[in-house]
């Protein structure tokens, strides 16, 4: 079917989607309750991974860039691939009629994210395959763009853009060609007050376009930090557990009683004002199996908290440098407690106020789970 629409359109850069990788994105998405994530998370995994096994097979120092993921959950299309120090940006649609590259302002605005070529990619999973249809510059998204301000977005018509094919000599053109206008400096220096408002306009749920919803400056300062973009993120998918509520034995599902748990060796002692409850982590941190377990007790008006990690595998011991850490509303690190060589597991005890909102954050090299919680 490929080599079919190849000859037909010989100026494109056609490419098959395997059927595994079609089906490790859809397994990757499809936990997100939200259509419209879903789909764009999809579509840019998809493709992120096609053509990077593409360009990995031919190219030296390729690289993507990481978490990727998070803009796609925020409403950002597109994703960067590192060719040597130069930063191509992949611009997916599933858009049969093809009249112009549609590139989301942050992609071209934010100086921490623009790229030197943006790539217009065409994809069609009913078919299994995509199409790199066409290419152009900052430089020229710049100087002949359109900027569409309802859509935070620039567009240039396809007659405008190079062929497709012609991407294939973009490695030695990276090389060669100056292709970026250096941006307007963005120095949006949020204040901490300001930061927790913006956090608390933009974690609304209900907030379809949360790009659009306060200006861009202040937009761009907030997703550029990756730590407030994580917490920005987890905000946005779900509501704080509130732990007062385990006082009249109100538990979420997936926090259970610690005697649930065949680890018992490994629970630190508790006294029985203590209310505890563990989470089973699964093996999301790089195939370690683990636990999260919170302890609340009430002491006057103020609560004593412990949060604590251990292994529910068939080892004894947690991975070295796992990291636990408490993180306030705003991302800001509170705490943070690091396994070292046979720790059987780490836990950190600190007192909190009713109301206060706060995250648990458990973290191995680049994987991490991370839990917001309530008071």
């Amino acid at each position: 079917m490929v080599n079919d629409w190849l000859e037909l359109t010989p100026d494109s850069i056609w490419l098959e989607i395997p059927a595994d990788i079609q089906e490790i994105s859809w397994a990757k998405s499809a936990s997100f309750t939200d259509a419209s994530i879903r789909q764009r998370f999809y579509i840019n995994y998809l493709c992120q991974q096609v053509i990077f096994n593409y360009l990995q097979s031919g190219m030296p120092g390729v690289s993507l860039v990481k978490n990727q993921e998070d803009f796609w959950q925020l409403g950002v299309n597109g994703f960067t691939v590192k060719l040597g120090e130069k930063s191509v940006i992949f611009i997916a649609s599933e858009t049969l009629d093809i009249e112009a590259i549609e590139i989301p302002q942050e992609w071209v605005d934010i100086p921490q994210l623009i790229g030197d070529y943006y790539l217009a990619v065409q994809v069609n999973t009913a078919e299994s395959h995509l199409r790199i249809w066409g290419y152009t510059t900052h430089k020229d998204i710049k100087e002949k763009g359109q900027y569409i301000k309802r859509n935070l977005n620039y567009s240039l018509p396809r007659n405008q853009l190079q062929s497709g094919s012609d991407s294939l000599d973009l490695w030695g053109e990276c090389q060669l060609q100056a292709v970026k206008i250096e941006p307007e400096k963005m120095e949006e220096k949020l204040s901490l007050d300001r930061l927790t408002t913006l956090l608390d306009i933009l974690a609304n749920p209900q907030l379809i376009f949360p790009r659009k919803a306060v200006t861009f400056q202040e937009w761009a300062a907030v997703i550029v930090n990756s730590n407030w973009r994580k917490i920005l993120i987890t905000r946005r998918q779900k509501s704080p557990v509130k732990l007062t509520n385990w006082f009249t034995d109100n538990f979420p599902i997936d926090w259970q009683s610690i005697l649930d748990f065949s680890s018992l060796s490994l629970v630190p002692a508790f006294k029985n004002t203590e209310i505890k409850r563990i989470k089973d982590l699964g093996v999301e941190l790089l195939g370690n199996s683990l636990a999260l377990m919170i302890t609340i007790a009430k002491i006057e008006e103020v609560f004593s908290l412990q949060a604590t990690v251990y292994p529910t595998g068939e080892t004894s011991t947690l991975p070295t440098h796992l990291k636990l850490s408490i993180l306030t509303e705003t991302g800001q690190v509170f705490r943070e407690v690091i396994a070292t060589d046979n720790d059987e597991f780490i836990r950190y005890r600190f007192d909190a106020e009713l109301g206060d909102k706060f995250f648990i954050e458990v973290a191995l090299e680049s994987a991490r789970v991370t839990e917001y919680l309530q008071v």
